[in-house]
C-alpha cells in the first residue's frame, strides 16, 4: 500500500473515533436526561402519599402485625386499651396512609360483633365516609369501661391478693394505683374520700350516692372540696326535703277540703233544683225546655250513635259512644291518709345533665316532676299529656304537660318523657324500667318475695314426681314414632359431607354422647342416607348435630296431618290468667323412640361411617306434627295447659288454681314417661316470654328485644333488605291499627317488575312503622264472655279492621288488628263499595 492511502486511511480511522466518542457522549447525555426525568416522576408520584401497590402492601405488613381487637366487659378489654397498644402502627408506620386506608385497616382489626355494633351506631354511613380521628372517638366512647374516679381509689383501698404470682400481684397494685390518680389526693382529700365511705349504711344510701356525685364533678372541675362543704351541703339537702314533706302536707289538706267543698256545692245544686218549683226542667232526649221526657217528639227517634230509640245522638249518654281516653295511676306517698314518711326512698338522677331528687315511687307509671325542676333543667319544650293521670286515691292530678328529656339513672343513659306538675318529683316505672341496675335489684326483690313458694313447689315436686328429674333421656311409654315413605319412592344416599378441622373434636364427642344415650346406632349398610349438618344452640352456643333430610327424604315422607297450633290458638288457652309456668323437656324429640320400619328411613352419614336413628330426630318433615300429636294427647283433658311443641305453659287464675294445673301435668308427664329439665323451668311468673311476645294477665305485646332488631335496622337499599324487614314488621301487625295505609307505600316497591325508588314517602313510611312499633302496643286476652266490637276501613292500599272487647266501664281495648292489600280489580272500587266489602 502506497504512503498515500496509509495517510488516508489513517485520516478516516481517526474520524469514525472521534464520530464514535461524539455519539457516546451524546447517547450518556440522553440516558442520564432520561434517568433524572424518571427519577423526578417517580418521587412526585409518591408525594405526598405512596403507590397504590405499596399502599396495599404496607396496609398488609400492618394488618399482619396488629392483634384482633375482641371487646369484653368482665376482663375489661376495652377499646382504649387495645388502641394504645397498637397506636403508632396506624400513626407512626402508617403515616403515610391514607385517612380511608386507615380507617379500612381499624375496622378489618375488629371482631364481627365489635364492627356490627358500630356499623349500627353510624348507620346510615358507612364506616369508609367516616374519618380516622372521628372512627376513633366514637369506638372509645362505645367500648370502654367509664369507672368514676372514686370507684377506682375505693378499689385501691380494697384491693387484695388472690392466686397471682408476685410480678402479677404488683403489676396489679401499680396499675390500679395509677388509675386512682392517688398522686392527686392530699390530707382533704383522704378525708373526704373516708368521709364518703363511711356512708354505708342503708339508710345513707340516697345521701351517698348524692355526694359521690357531687364530689365527682368537683374533683372533674379541679375545683376544691372538703369534708365541712359536704356537711353544709348535707344540711341544706335535710332542710330541702323538709320543705317539700311540708308542702305535700298542705297539698293533701288542700285537696281533702277541696273535695269536702265540691261535694257540699253538688249535693247544694241537686237539693235546690228538686225543691224549686219555678224552674222547668231540661228535657234529656233533645235538650229543649217546657216538656219532659215522656212528652217528648223525639221518643220516637233514633240514636245515630248507640242505635237505640228516644233520643238525639247529641244527648246520647252511652259510654261506649265516647272514645275512651287512656288513663295512668300514680301512687304517691302524698295522697296517702298513712304517715310513712319513715320508709320514703330518695334517688338521685342526672336530668339535662342537672342532677334532681326524686322520690322513689314503684307504684306509679309515669315520672313526674315540679315546674321548679323543669326550670332547672333547661324548661324543654312542653307538649299537651295524651292521657289522664289519676292519684291512687281516684283524683286527677294536674299537669302542665310532659317533656322528653335526657336521663342518668344508676349508670344507664336513656330519653323518656317527664310529666310536669306543679310541686313534688315521682320516679316512676317508665324510667326504672330504663336503668338495668334498678330492673335487676327490683327483680332481685320480687325474686325474694316468691323465691320460697319456688323452692317449696321445686321441692314438692321432686319428692312427688322423682322419676321426671332423673338423669339421662326419658322414653315415652305410650307410642312410638311412625314416619313413612310414599308408594314408588327411591331411596335417596347422599355422601358425607367435610367436618371443620376446629370443629372435628366437639362433632366426635357429640357423636359418642349420641351413641351412649341410644339416640344412634352404628350400622354397615343402609339405602337411605342424609349427611351430617351442624348448627349452634341459641341459649347455650352448644354443637348440636342433625341429619340434612331435606337431601332426598323429607320429599319422599308421607304427610303427617296433625296441625301445630297458630300463636294466636296458644294465646286464646292464656285469658284470664295472672299467674304463669313454663316446664322445658329434655331433649323433647329425642324422648320419643322411632318404630322398627322406620328407623332404615332415618340414617346419618359422617366421616366416622353410618348412623341409625333410634330415636326421633329433629330435621325430618313429619317429626314436628307427630311430637305435636303425643303433646296434645298427654295434656288432654288438662285444665289451664297448653303445648306448641315442647314448650308447655301453665297458666292459673291465681296461685291455687295454678298449683293444681302444675301438678295435674306433672302427673301426665311421669305416666308418659318424660324427663324434664328441671333448671331450665320456670315456676309462678307474673309474665313470661312466648314466640317473641311478652304474656301477662293483662294481654300481650311484643317482647322489646326482638323489637330492638326492627328498630336498629338502616333504610333498604334494594328489595331483598325491604322484603326482610316487612317480614319482622308483619309478625307483629296484630298489634299496629291501620298497618295497610301504614305499609302501603312500601309494598308498592315489592311488586313484581316494580321500579326501586327510594323517596321521602318510602322513607317516611318506613320510619312510621318503626316508631309504631318502639310505642307502647298491648292486645288484650280474648274472653269469651266480654262483648266485641269490630270496626273495619279502607285506604288506596287495601282494608283493615280491628277487634276489640267493651269492657264495662265503656273502654275498648283491641284483640287484634288485621289488614290485607287490594288487588288490581279491588283498587278499581269506589270508595263505599270498599267501605262496605271491609
Amino acid at each position: 500500500m502506497s504512503k498515500e492511502n496509509e495517510e488516508f486511511m489513517l485520516r478516516m480511522m481517526r474520524m469514525f473515533e472521534k464520530q464514535i466518542e461524539q455519539h457516546q457522549a451524546a447517547m450518556t447525555a440522553l440516558v442520564q436526561a432520561m434517568t433524572s426525568k424518571s427519577n423526578d416522576e417517580s418521587r412526585a408520584d409518591m408525594t405526598p402519599t405512596t403507590s397504590g401497590v405499596s399502599q396495599t402492601q404496607l396496609m398488609n405488613d400492618i394488618g399482619s402485625r396488629v392483634a384482633m381487637f375482641q371487646f369484653d366487659l368482665e376482663t375489661e378489654k376495652t377499646f382504649s386499651k387495645w388502641y394504645a397498644r397498637h397506636e403508632a402502627a396506624f400513626t407512626v408506620e402508617g403515616k403515610d396512609l391514607e385517612d380511608k386506608s386507615k380507617v379500612s385497616l381499624l375496622m378489618s382489626k375488629m371482631s364481627d360483633e365489635v364492627y356490627e355494633q358500630y356499623s349500627k351506631r353510624i348507620c346510615p354511613r358507612k364506616h369508609t365516609e367516616v374519618e380516622f380521628d372521628e372512627t376513633v372517638k366514637t369506638l372509645e366512647q362505645m367500648f370502654d369501661i367509664k369507672k368514676s374516679l372514686f370507684s377506682h381509689r375505693f378499689a385501691c383501698i380494697n384491693i387484695a391478693r388472690d392466686d397471682e404470682t408476685p410480678v402479677e400481684y404488683t403489676t396489679k397494685v401499680n396499675s390500679m394505683c395509677e388509675s386512682a390518680m392517688l398522686q392527686d389526693i392530699d390530707a382533704e382529700g383522704w378525708k373526704v374520700f373516708f368521709w364518703l365511705k363511711g356512708l354505708d349504711a342503708s339508710r345513707d344510701k340516697s345521701a351517698r350516692t348524692y355526694f359521690i356525685r357531687y364530689v365527682e364533678q368537683k374533683w372533674e372541675k379541679k375545683e376544691p372540696v372538703n369534708v365541712n362543704d359536704l356537711c353544709e351541703e348535707w344540711k341544706k339537702l335535710l332542710r330541702q326535703n323538709s320543705v317539700v314533706q311540708e308542702m305535700e302536707q298542705v297539698d293533701k289538706a288542700v285537696r281533702a277540703l277541696h273535695t269536702k267543698k265540691d261535694f257540699n256545692r253538688n249535693h247544694k245544686k241537686l237539693w235546690n233544683r228538686e225543691q224549686s218549683n219555678g224552674k222547668v226542667d231540661e228535657c234529656w232526649n233533645c235538650g229543649k225546655v217546657g216538656h219532659r221526657k215522656p212528652d217528648c217528639v223525639q221518643r220516637l227517634t233514633k240514636c245515630l250513635k248507640c242505635q237505640k230509640t228516644g233520643h238525639l245522638s247529641k244527648y246520647c249518654k252511652s259510654k261506649g259512644s265516647k272514645k275512651a281516653q287512656s288513663m295512668v295511676v300514680i301512687e304517691s306517698a302524698a295522697a296517702e291518709d298513712v304517715e310513712v314518711n319513715a320508709v320514703r326512698q330518695y334517688v338521685m338522677v342526672e336530668v339535662n345533665d342537672q342532677l334532681i331528687e326524686f322520690q322513689l315511687d314503684t307504684g306509679s307509671d309515669i315520672t313526674l316532676i315540679s315546674r321548679k325542676d323543669w326550670m332547672k333543667v333547661g324548661e324543654p319544650e312542653l307538649e299537651k299529656c295524651p292521657m289522664k293521670v289519676k292519684s291512687a286515691s281516684g283524683n286527677e292530678v294536674k299537669l302542665l304537660g310532659r317533656a322528653k328529656v335526657d336521663f342518668m339513672l344508676k349508670g344507664s343513659a336513656a330519653s323518656a318523657f317527664v310529666h310536669v306538675r306543679e310541686h313534688g318529683n315521682l320516679l316512676g316505672l317508665d324510667w326504672i324500667s330504663k336503668s338495668s341496675e334498678m330492673t335487676y335489684h327490683m327483680n332481685m326483690m320480687v325474686n325474694e318475695l316468691k323465691s320460697s313458694d319456688t323452692e317449696s313447689i321445686r321441692k314438692e315436686l321432686k319428692e312427688k314426681f322423682p322419676e321426671v328429674f332423673l338423669e339421662g333421656l326419658g322414653t315415652c311409654t305410650k307410642e312410638k314414632a311412625v314416619l313413612t315413605v310414599k308408594d314408588k319412592s327411591s331411596p335417596v344416599f347422599i355422601g358425607k359431607r367435610p367436618v371443620p378441622y376446629g370443629a372435628l373434636e366437639t362433632v366426635e364427642q357429640e357423636l359418642d354422647r349420641l351413641e351412649s344415650l341410644g339416640v344412634l346406632k352404628k350400622v354397615n349398610h343402609s339405602s337411605w342416607a342424609a349427611p351430617l349438618v351442624c348448627v349452634k344452640k341459641k341459649d347455650t352456643g352448644a354443637l348440636r348435630i342433625c341429619a340434612d333430610f331435606k337431601t332426598g327424604l323429607n320429599a319422599a315422607l308421607e304427610d303427617e296431618d296433625h296441625p301445630i297450633p297458630t300463636p294466636e290458638d296458644v294465646f286464646a288457652t292464656l285469658n284470664g290468667g295472672t299467674v304463669f309456668s313454663t316446664v322445658d323437656l329434655k331433649d323433647a324429640y329425642f324422648q320419643i323412640e322411632l318404630a322398627e320400619k322406620s328407623k332404615p328411613l332415618l340414617t346419618v352419614n359422617t366421616h366416622r361411617g353410618l348412623y341409625q336413628y333410634q330415636r326421633l330426630p329433629f330435621g325430618a318433615k313429619t317429626a314436628p306434627m307427630v311430637f305435636q300429636r303425643i303433646m296434645d294427647k298427654m295434656i288432654t283433658g288438662l285444665s289451664g295447659v297448653t303445648a306448641y311443641l315442647d314448650d308447655v305453659i301453665i297458666v292459673g287464675r291465681d296461685e291455687k288454681e295454678h298449683n293444681e294445673n302444675l301438678f295435674e301435668l306433672f302427673q301426665r308427664i311421669a305416666e308418659y314417661g318424660f324427663r324434664v329439665k328441671l333448671e331450665k323451668c320456670r315456676f309462678l311468673e307474673r309474665r313470661i316470654k312466648f314466640l317473641g311476645f311478652i304474656i301477662d294477665r293483662s294481654g300481650r305485646r311484643p317482647d322489646e328485644e326482638k323489637v330492638q332488631v326492627i328498630k336498629n335496622m338502616c333504610e333498604p337499599k334494594d328489595q331483598k333488605t325491604l322484603r326482610s324487614f316487612m317480614g319482622m314488621v308483619t309478625y307483629y301487625s296484630a298489634f299496629i291499627p291501620k298497618m295497610k295505609t301504614l305499609r302501603g307505600p312500601l309494598d308498592k316497591l315489592l311488586m313484581k317488575d316494580a321500579e326501586w325508588r327510594w323517596t321521602k314517602v318510602e322513607a317516611e313510611s318506613f320510619q312510621k312503622l318503626k316508631d309504631v312499633l318502639s310505642s307502647d302496643l298491648n292486645l288484650t286476652h280474648y274472653m269469651p264472655k266480654i262483648p266485641i266490637v269490630v270496626a273495619a276501613d279502607a285506604c288506596d292500599y287495601g282494608i283493615g279492621a280491628v277487634i276489640s272487647h267493651r269492657f264495662a266501664d265503656g273502654t275498648e281495648k283491641p284483640i287484634a288488628h288485621a289488614a290485607r292489600s287490594l288487588n288490581s280489580a279491588e283498587k278499581n272500587y269506589s270508595q263505599i263499595e270498599m267501605r262496605v266489602w271491609g
